[in-house]
């Protein structure tokens, strides 16, 4: 029997089977893909601070962002810019490999091509239910992780409850001429209630995608065909469309088994970005889980030390986020493109470069309710209004 099974191979499933395993625990990683690492669906943007952190293996780096291009609906344009690196474009399927060779190094062992199909928890261990190219068998373990990404299928099985919002969210990779740094498009006909991107890709080609409400791959076609783009893109586009969940779910730990990741809507509510809360919340979970396994207590009240931990860490980000991302949803064009005068105008660039951290935002989302930053009064007294 094993101390942990983990399922889901993804960076986050990854990462917590590895700090479980360097520990001495038996884990056991199941993936329902082939290969480790595909298929890629994330943009490939991590912050600075997630490789010194949690000390992320450097040659999946693309390549250095500093600066970013803004463009508004109206044609507006702004540009921030850091003199130190804010972030790393990489390479998604090297990075998902490292990770699970770094667990494999420690000890976990990995079968790929098995999907966990179902999940019976008991007083003593929780059984497995996998199925590996059609051959289906039950695993017991003493507890069991969920990291299956988007994939609800188990965790809603469970009872878990889901999240309260989700982002559709469009990708597609294109060779795209003069594009040196990330440029960030912003209205309600090219991204109705988020944004748009596109990223330089290193040595791979660029990423473009759109997050929105609904119909991510019409928004996103829609974009590839439309200045600024259409004119600078050579070839196909391969594209790819996924759910994101930015709506906090309430409990993420129950009867011998624990969420994270995706699968736990551990992600940021303003942009979607995932992979530093996953891989910050990993770490309480391996923690909780090391203390359980040690104890030999995997009750319920345990596990529900995981819950507590990453929550009193990311609450606050998280409420903050889901306010900023329910007030940005509803301005309009006009009040979009007035934000981009007044920043251009009042120093409210210099302001925000000043007080904005990749991965931490509630800085600057509470600076907008107390109305610090010149130029965004319209924002402010939004932010106050639903808070």
């Amino acid at each position: 029997m094993y101390d942990l099974i983990v399922a889901g191979a993804g960076p986050i499933g990854s990462y917590a089977a590895y700090l479980v395993a360097r520990e001495g625990f038996r884990v056991l990683a199941v993936e329902e893909h082939e290969t480790i690492g595909e298929p890629v669906h994330c943009t490939g943007v991590i912050g600075v601070e997630a490789f010194k952190r949690f000390d992320l293996p450097q040659d999946c780096i693309e390549g250095v962002q500093r600066s970013a291009t803004l463009r508004s609906p109206g044609g507006e344009i702004l540009r921030v810019e850091k003199a130190e690196p804010q972030a790393f474009v990489v390479d998604r399927t090297l990075l998902d490999r490292r990770l699970a060779e770094r667990a494999f190094g420690a000890g976990a062992s990995f079968w790929l091509g098995t999907r966990a199909e179902d999940i019976r928890a008991g007083d003593e261990h929780v059984a497995v239910s996998v199925n590996a190219h059609g051959e289906r068998q039950w695993i017991k373990a003493r507890l069991c992780v969920l990291a299956t990404g988007i994939d609800r299928t188990l965790v809603s099985r469970l009872g878990f409850p889901r999240p309260s919002r989700y982002l559709q969210a469009a990708q597609a990779w294109v060779d795209v001429d003069r594009i040196e740094e990330v440029e960030l498009y912003f209205g309600r006909d090219i991204a109705p209630g988020s944004f748009a991107w596109a990223v330089p890709g290193g040595r791979a080609r660029t990423r473009v995608g759109v997050a929105c409400q609904s119909q991510a791959l019409a928004h996103l076609r829609a974009l590839l065909d439309s200045e600024p783009l259409n004119n600078r893109i050579a070839g196909e586009a391969r594209a790819a469309a996924r759910p994101i969940p930015i709506g906090r779910i309430a409990r993420t730990s129950g009867r011998r088994v624990l969420l994270v990741g995706d699968a736990a809507a551990q992600t940021k509510s303003t942009t979607g970005g995932g992979i530093y809360y996953g891989l910050l919340c990993a770490q309480y979970l391996a923690e909780t889980v090391a203390e359980a396994l040690h104890a030999g207590d995997c009750s319920d009240r345990m596990l529900a030390r995981y819950d507590a931990r990453w929550q009193h860490a990311l609450g606050r980000e998280m409420r903050m986020g889901e306010l900023f991302r329910r007030v940005a949803a509803r301005l309009s064009d006009r009040q979009i493109d007035g934000l981009f005068r007044a920043a251009a105008r009042n120093g409210l660039i210099e302001r925000i470069q000043q007080q904005s951290h990749f991965d931490w935002h509630s800085n600057i989302i509470i600076a907008l309710l107390k109305q610090t930053l010149p130029g965004a009064e319209i924002l402010g007294r939004a932010l106050r209004r639903a808070a």
